[in-house]
């Protein structure tokens, strides 16, 4: 029989792992030093060698009709085998093993997934928490026994709660550090909300508490058409260039610069707005959040240049982002159809199309912002329950500060056609996300 202290020292461990949720931390690792590059270089190929013998030998027992092999045998064949550490060899293997047991349970409802099955030529470094090692601003990644270790300097590493540890190439390396943050307690009332994603708004959310709040999306929609003009621009300057050459491999890297960073800042942006709803949320008590599904707008084709928004639409990102920081938060959060929501009147039920951004209604004359109308008109969906129009509606925009490449003169200079003039910076008039608002 289990002693009673050991039941319930079990019990609190538990109880601390369901509350506790993971998140990423990235930072971008930049100047980094010729024998750091050479170190990660050479861990990568090694760590893509190992991924590529796990892969042989399951394949060769898939064919032959063979016991499968296990993270046991994985281990002993791969040991004091590669130049790496053995904490880091644990964690390919484990994650060999985790992709085979999603793929066998993806397989029980869909054929058409495979199994691992082409060689790698670089693989992610992965170190677990206890691999990793914090001094003063400085974090040490070992690479085994008789090998140099891996020093990276950070001026935030010591802030930083550290766990488990990847280096990722993204056209440049990158520090992904796993933090463990803790669960808040579920909120308890009969406050609900509803949200409704949008290609010009990136949300509107809509309370029963007659409060409104409208995210604009236009910053990121204009970081999404510089992607497009740069991939324009260099599909263009290629044209005469031979392939190979110096030059289309320069405009290429050049692209490639561009589409990256703005990335980088979509990336940041959607957090910063996805943070603030969850904000306001919280601050309105609210237990329960139903997101809208547009994928239904998406399939119909709406002329060339909509088309193009509309596949660059990510939507699923938001609904992700706004998923996970809601867990956290102790808020409830599901998703669900959105049909009809932006066609019929909140007030009289008259269904109409809309023209504009302001939703008026030929039969009981109501007027509304669009938006609010579709966020509104999801809680009989969502609740089985109306919910009447907001009287406090607030419209937020992020700031936006106009920023100088550091590289003058390189990298994205080979796209210019000489018409470009640059704009004086605003950087004295940004306000952060939550201070620059104004009532619709």
């Amino acid at each position: 029989m289990t002693p009673p202290c050991f039941s319930l020292l079990k019990s609190i461990c538990y109880h601390k792992l369901y509350k506790l949720m993971e998140t990423t931390k990235i930072i971008r690792l930049k100047n980094l030093c010729s024998t750091a590059k050479k170190i990660i270089y050479g861990g990568q190929k090694e760590c893509a060698s190992l991924w590529n013998f796990c892969v042989a030998i399951h394949k060769e027992a898939r064919e032959g009709r063979d016991k499968w092999p296990t993270t046991k045998l994985l281990r002993e064949q791969s040991k004091n085998t590669y130049s790496l550490h053995s904490q880091t060899v644990q964690s390919v293997i484990d994650r060999f093993q985790a992709n085979i047991d999603s793929t066998r349970e993806n397989r029980k409802k869909n054929k058409n997934w495979r199994y691992p099955r082409r060689e790698k030529v670089f693989y992610h470094l992965s170190w677990p928490k206890q691999a990793v090692t914090i001094y003063k601003n400085r974090i040490l990644l070992p690479m085994g026994r008789g090998r140099k270790s891996l020093i990276l300097s950070h001026p935030e590493i010591e802030k930083i709660d550290t766990g488990a540890c990847q280096i990722v190439w993204n056209n440049g390396y990158e520090l992904h550090i796993t933090q463990k943050k803790e669960k808040e307690e579920k909120i308890k009332s009969e406050n609900k909300a509803c949200i409704d994603f949008g290609e010009i708004h990136l949300a509107s959310v809509a309370t029963n508490t007659t409060k409104s709040r409208i995210y604009s999306g236009r910053k990121i929609r204009s970081h999404k058409r510089l992607i497009n003009k740069s991939t324009r621009k260099a599909s263009k300057k290629t044209q005469n260039c031979k392939k190979g050459s110096r030059k289309s491999k320069k405009i290429h890297r050049a692209k490639r610069k561009i589409i990256d960073r703005e990335k980088r800042r979509i990336r940041d942006e959607r957090h910063k707005v996805t943070s603030h709803i969850v904000a306001f949320l919280k601050k309105e008590k609210i237990s329960k959040v139903y997101v809208g599904d547009p994928h239904g707008v998406r399939k119909k084709s709406k002329g060339k240049n909509c088309n193009q928004k509309l596949a660059g639409w990510e939507y699923g990102k938001d609904y992700e982002y706004i998923n996970y920081k809601c867990k956290i938060a102790g808020i409830k959060c599901f998703n669900g159809h959105e049909r009809g929501t932006s066609s019929h009147c909140p007030e009289c039920g008259n269904k109409q199309k809309p023209k504009g951004r302001d939703w008026k209604c030929r039969e009981c004359h109501f007027i509304g912002h669009r938006d609010v109308v579709g966020s509104i008109n999801m809680f009989p969906i969502a609740f089985d329950q109306k919910a009447m129009y907001p009287t406090d509606i607030m419209y937020l925009r992020s700031s936006h500060v106009e920023r100088s490449s550091s590289s003058l003169g390189t990298g994205q200079s080979c796209l210019d056609d000489g018409t470009h003039v640059k704009k004086p910076s605003n950087e004295g008039v940004a306000l952060a996300t939550s201070q620059v608002c104004a009532s619709v």
